[in-house]
């Protein structure tokens, strides 16, 4: 049977080189597939010429070679440029298409309504870095079937990077309806995961943004989507968030208060303040804790509140620390030769400071730059 359906196509193939001139140089092609004597399907690419006026050929020549390995490099090659290769589900560049798509979609059925979320895992990190990426990348897929298991057929979960995911859910007019699948996602999330002989409680929070409500174009609901988001987070995590203008000016600040951070220490905008610590013993003064403040020159005195977290999540913790522990250890150096009688001075250091190696070189550093005896500080 297999052999007559390829006979058949072979055939209408001829007729269709025959109907052309004879001697025309381009040979007719075609892509067709049949199974082979094992069962597997083949691709196979097939060409037919019309040389009936050649003389040295005088016939219809037929070429025909197998293309499987070639298609299924092609398969690979597209897998690769649309979904992401550690969970399987669309990659940002497929989710921005169906996007698109969609978008044109329902501005053609009278302005239909769809919803853009954005996900983020809740404290994905120290499982990370407690568990190693081995159990965090299983825990990304584990995620990442779950998420695709509860969405209609015609919704779109993927994966930005990281623990980020996007969704797009086509056909949604009613905010409320939107707000029913993030929490059926949240709950989704409730079960443990059992990952490397771990059982691991995850949560996560979501931000919603709704077109055209929201946003008329792609980039600007995906935008509104992560500030929702970003204010879940901000709120403590583990739920969802709808999109309010409001949050586009937050957003802006985050980002000003982010770029100024990056250039405060060169400009000298940091302070320390100093509270001291007295004993419970006498009631005199033994030693203080130094405190670090922010004078922006425009936005005036920055809670901690704000700058340490934006700084703990930049990174700029790091040289923000490094400042804290010379300026401290220079200003008790100073207090000493000023005849101060102060026991010590407390610097309070970043988690992520215990992750590196060079936590006691800097330390060391600081004091030897001070001239101030360890036990100081």
């Amino acid at each position: 049977m297999r052999i007559r359906v390829a006979l058949a196509f072979l055939l209408l193939l001829t007729t269709s080189a025959l109907a052309q001139s004879a001697g025309a140089s381009t040979p007719v092609t075609a892509e067709f597939r049949m199974r082979d004597r094992a069962g597997e399907w083949r691709s196979l690419e097939a060409s037919v010429s019309n040389l009936l006026d050649n003389a040295e050929v005088g016939g219809i020549v037929l070429n025909s070679r197998d293309i499987t390995a070639r298609k299924q490099d092609e398969e690979m090659i597209r897998h690769l440029a649309y979904f992401d290769a550690l969970t399987g589900v669309p990659n940002r560049m497929l989710f921005d298409d169906r996007l698109a798509q969609a978008l044109a979609h329902s501005r053609r059925r009278g302005e239909r309504g769809l919803a853009v979320m954005f996900l983020d895992l809740d404290r994905f990190k120290t499982i990370n870095e407690t568990l190693g990426h081995g159990a965090g990348d299983e825990l990304l897929r584990s995620v990442a079937s779950r998420l695709t298991g509860i969405l209609r057929e015609e919704d779109t979960v993927a994966r930005l990077g990281g623990d980020e995911f996007l969704f797009l859910l086509p056909d949604i007019d009613d905010v409320e309806d939107a707000a029913r699948v993030a929490r059926k996602v949240l709950a989704e999330l409730v079960t443990p995961f059992s990952v490397h002989g771990h059982e691991l409680h995850v949560s996560a929070s979501v931000g919603i943004a709704m077109f055209p409500l929201d946003g008329g174009d792609a980039e600007t609901l995906v935008r509104n989507a992560d500030s929702a988001l970003y204010r879940a987070k901000e709120q403590g995590g583990s739920r969802y968030q709808l999109y309010a203008p409001a949050m586009n000016a937050i957003a802006f600040k985050r980002l000003v208060l982010e770029n100024s951070l990056r250039r405060a220490i060169e400009r000298e905008e940091l302070r320390l303040h100093y509270q001291p610590l007295v004993s419970l013993h006498d009631g005199t003064f033994v030693g203080v804790e130094a405190l670090v403040r922010w004078e922006h020159p425009e936005l005036g005195l920055v809670s901690p509140g704000e700058f340490i977290p934006l700084a703990e999540e930049t990174g700029l913790i790091v040289q923000l620390t490094h400042w804290v522990l010379r300026t401290a250890c220079n200003q008790m150096k100073e207090w000493q030769e000023a005849g101060l009688e102060l026991e010590t001075v407390s610097v309070n250091i970043s988690a992520q400071h215990f992750s590196a190696a060079n936590l006691p070189v800097v330390v060391s550093e600081a004091l030897s730059a001070a001239g101030l005896d360890g036990r100081h500080l």
